[in-house]
């Protein structure tokens, strides 16, 4: 599977669009937990990062099932969902469940949102990665 990155430079674009995205859901984070508000571009950034650990260790655990089984990106885009909600379970918890616990009614919706948020912001990232990095696999 020969591949290839041509500007080393590009590959910000995907932790950058993550970035400005998790930001931005953080808006909604602080107005759902009002009494709680926290800097919106340290959870923005502390999801990305997050994001960035678990998605390339989900990516190395399913990466040889690429070529035993030709079903490695299926397993990668199956198992984000479970990753993301932990993912999404860990901000919330650091961030808003400091003090006063916080009860699964009040986080279903955010971390289901949350999920949503994370693969649509996946369609940008990885067009940026695409066009900005030159990236390619063929």
């Amino acid at each position: 599977m020969p591949g290839g990155l041509s500007e080393p430079l590009g590959l910000i674009a995907f932790p950058a669009i993550k970035a400005a995205g998790y930001t931005a859901f953080a808006i909604y984070l602080n107005r759902k937990f009002p009494s709680k508000t926290r800097n919106i571009f340290a959870v923005g950034l502390s999801r990305m990062l997050l994001g960035l650990v678990f998605g390339t260790l989900l990516a190395f655990l399913s990466f040889p099932f690429v070529f035993n089984f030709g079903i490695g990106i299926l397993i990668y885009a199956t198992g984000l969902i479970p990753v993301r909600i932990l993912e999404w379970w860990i901000i919330i918890k650091a961030f808003y469940g400091l003090g006063k616990p916080l009860a699964w009614s009040e986080v279903s919706v955010p971390i289901a949102l949350g999920v949503v948020t994370s693969f649509l912001l996946d369609v940008p990232a990885l067009v940026g990665l695409v066009y900005a990095a030159n990236f390619w696999i063929c």
